[in-house]
């Protein structure tokens, strides 16, 4: 039963799926359908068709809003949502909001336009706000019906009923606007009105400013402006008579007194100054005057040296009355001077300490203290050369950059130099600031510019920057190619001009120059001539290198010597036979390969023979197959003189023969094969400094971290060759080295133990006859 049951379940279930897949595809479809129409309509007719077939989506639920569902619309977007739903939204907004860190900011926004707003949507209402909770009559969803009536741009109110979206275009007859100079009206509609004015074809006729003339433009807008019109005028000395622009008049009454009489001859009204001097005599007849054109009244002809009321000295402490005893008689009299200090007041604030004089004060002799142009230094200066506004100057060198960041300004007493230092510590581009202050860079470049070139290498890599020496980083390279780029192939082109710096685009086709063997070239892309062609894989017969075999076969194309493999075997300079392998003609010998075969070396008596490497080379054309004798040789004389003598064996008295200690044959056999392939590696190295111990070779031969009985073993084995060992590091890294000696030569030496890891030796690399493995087999060790 329980199958059952689930299988009827799933049966209903399918049931169920297909019928609401075909409910969705019929809604799918009449959404296509829908979409076409909606797309002919305007914003506001595709709203209400939308909402009135409950295709409306709601952005915050994602459900569809209908005819009867209350809504709430924005008034920037237009878009509209479920009432509940733009509640909970503005009310969760603000909920974060206040916990937010700024919680003093109030606002919610439009899910769609992000427009914020203060006030929670609380009211259902009508598209025109002015019905509360509107019913649909089946006309128009939420709208009242009524008159929309909002304010349009223009004078006139929204004529349409309740909608949404925004409001229709103005369809009211505008009113009649005057033109501009108010000689002609018009009335056209609202949407074609300019409220601001229109422009006839009359002349505007205005009266100007100057209030003789009118103005001449056509009708425009604004103020009509100065007058234009040129007028004869005469200037204020009454000598010159020029046409001058109306609006630059500057009218002024003008007289001219005769000297003879004292009366007024002549009157004008003067418009402008003219450059003439006008020359004459005062009313006294005694002095002479000359004027510059300006306005004249009959004080301008008056003598400035005729005698006044209550006239006193020059500096103004005395009357002339009580200098004199009486008061002046005409214009020729002197003014007399009081003899007291004048103590007039100076440009720069100190008084004239000089007796009382005629004309102006001389300059102050007082000394002040001023800081120099640079201001590192302090001058003691006259008041009158600071009045001046100049600055002394020091010999004090400028120590600042200039704007580029790069030279030094070497002006003297530079009044720019603490700034530039205080801006080249601070205000180095993309070091010291990170914001570039074009403010600061001007004045820097006026002060304190460089006029060298920058001369610095562009980012091309190829040219050099041309402009003045500046901080901020060189532009990119601005020269050109004027030849077309063309790819090797000859298939990409990059026409003319060229910027340098570009690179040419990657070519898409293959590369089509030939190869030197004349084999087909290999495909590969096409390439710049800084990559090599692929290297052609054909495989050919060729020649080996050393000769022995004129045929190898299945050697790859693009290799230049082939090899037969087999050893070359040429005789070299020392008469061994080369063991390298097949190679070019040449190769056997060379400066730094030495040959390995072994040399047994005798001295001249015999008694001493040692096997070394013959390590000729190229170089070492002649060698000494004869070792010095040594002291033992001498021994050896004396001991067969001596046996000579007595007539005994002279082979009996020889030397025991070496022999290796108890602890490297009793670690030998622990451990043959790790002993056997060490004692080689000290046996090579023992062998490489025989003779000349500055060899070329390597002065040390390193083990690597090893276990105390392994070392033993090294440093016994040292011991036998009278080789210098160390050990180094703590356990469980510690090493051992061996040292080549400073000199060596093929004979027996003396060891000496040293610290604990240390083996010291005296004398010469000593080379045993037997190794380890072949002392055990002939002593019969087991």
């Amino acid at each position: 039963m329980p199958d059952l049951e689930v299988e009827h379940s799933h049966e209903d279930c399918h049931g169920h799926d297909h019928n609401h897949d075909h409910k969705n595809e019929h809604q799918h479809h009449q959404q296509q359908q829908h979409a076409h129409v909606y797309d002919k309509l305007d914003l506001a007719e595709s709203l209400l068709a939308e909402i009135e077939d409950g295709q409306y989506i709601c952005l915050v639920c994602a459900d569809e809003l209908d005819a009867k569902s209350p809504i709430w619309n924005c008034s920037v977007c237009y878009r509209v949502y479920h009432l509940p739903c733009i509640k909970q939204w503005a009310e969760k907004s603000l909920a974060f909001r206040a916990d937010s860190p700024d919680p003093t900011v109030e606002s919610w926004k439009c899910p769609s336009c992000s427009t914020t707003s203060s006030m929670i949507p609380r009211e259902y209402r009508c598209w025109c706000k002015k019905e509360l909770n509107p019913t649909y009559d089946g006309i128009a969803p939420h709208s009242c019906g009524q008159t929309c009536a909002a304010p349009l741009s223009c004078i006139h109110k929204c004529m349409a009923i309740c909608h949404p979206g925004p409001h229709p275009e103005c369809t009211a007859l505008g009113p009649m606007i005057k033109c501009y100079c108010a000689k002609k009206s018009k009335q056209l509609p609202c949407i074609l009105t300019s409220y601001s004015g229109w422009q006839c074809n009359n002349i505007c006729g205005e009266l100007l400013p100057c209030g003789m003339h009118k103005c001449q433009k056509k009708c425009h807008q604004g103020l009509c402006g100065d007058c234009s019109e040129k007028i004869n005028a005469t200037c204020y000395c009454g000598e010159t008579v020029l046409p001058v622009t109306c609006n630059n008049l500057e009218p002024k009454q003008s007289v001219e007194i005769d000297a003879e009489t004292g009366k007024q001859s002549k009157s004008w009204i003067g418009f402008f100054v003219c450059d003439k001097i006008q020359e004459g005599k005062y009313e006294c007849n005694v002095h002479s005057y000359k004027l510059e054109c300006n306005k004249r009244t009959a004080d301008t002809y008056k003598c400035p040296l005729r005698p006044v009321e209550g006239e006193t000295c020059p500096c103004g402490k005395s009357p002339v009355t009580d200098i004199l005893g009486h008061p002046r008689s005409s214009c020729e009299e002197t003014i007399p001077t009081c003899g007291q200090v004048c103590d007039k007041k100076l440009k720069c604030g100190h008084t004239c300490k000089y007796p009382c004089h005629e004309g102006e004060c001389p300059r102050c002799y007082f000394v002040t203290d001023m800081r120099c142009r640079c201001g590192y230094n302090r001058f003691l200066v006259p008041c009158g050369f600071a009045v001046t506004g100049e600055k002394p100057i020091c010999a004090r060198r400028c120590t600042g950059n200039l704007n580029c960041r790069r030279h030094r300004c070497t002006n003297v007493c530079c009044e720019f130099e603490k700034k530039a230092i205080k801006y080249g510590k601070n205000a180095v581009w993309g070091k010291g600031y990170s914001v570039y202050d074009e403010t600061i860079e001007r004045e820097y470049k006026e002060k304190h510019g460089c006029t060298q070139t920058c001369n610095a290498m562009l980012n091309c890599g190829k040219h050099r920057c041309n402009k003045e020496c500046h901080v901020r980083p060189c532009g990119p390279c601005l020269e050109s190619s004027s030849e077309d780029w063309v790819c090797p192939c000859g298939r990409t082109i990059l026409r003319a001009p060229v910027r340098c710096g570009t690179m040419l685009p990657t070519c898409p086709y293959e590369c089509t120059r030939p190869t030197l063997c004349g084999h087909p070239t290999p495909k590969h892309p096409c390439h710049g001539d800084d990559k090599e062609c692929d290297r052609c894989l054909r495989l050919v017969s060729k020649p080996c290198a050393c000769g022995k075999n004129p045929e190898v076969k299945n050697v790859p194309c693009y290799q230049e010597y082939a090899s037969c493999g087999q050893l070359c075997g040429k005789p070299m300079a020392c008469g061994h036979p080369c063991p390298k392998m097949c190679h070019r003609p040449g190769e056997c010998e060379t400066k730094c390969s030495r040959c390995a075969e072994v040399h047994i070396l005798g001295c001249k008596c015999g008694e001493i023979s040692r096997t070394i490497p013959c390590k000729a080379t190229a170089a070492d054309r002649e060698m000494n197959l004869l070792i010095p004798c040594e002291e033992s040789c001498l021994e050896a004389a004396r001991r067969r003189q001596l046996a000579e003598a007595f007539g005994m064996d002279p082979a009996r008295q020889a030397p025991g023969e070496f022999e290796y200690s108890d602890n490297v044959i009793d670690l030998y056999l622990a451990n043959p094969g790790w002993c056997t392939s060490t004692e080689k590696k000290i046996r090579d190295f023992a062998l490489c400094h025989v003779g000349n111990g500055d060899n070329g070779t390597n002065k040390v031969l390193r083990f690597p971290p090893m276990k105390k009985y392994d070392r033993m073993f090294i440093h016994e084995l040292a011991t036998a060759y009278n080789i210098r060992s160390q050990s180094y590091d703590p356990e469980p890294q510690r090493n051992v080295v061996l040292f080549a000696p400073q000199r060596s030569g093929p004979t027996s030496g003396s060891s000496t133990p040293g610290e604990a890891g240390t083996v010291t030796v005296n004398g010469p690399v000593y080379i045993p006859r037997l190794t380890v493995g072949r002392y055990i087999t002939e002593h019969g060790i087991a």
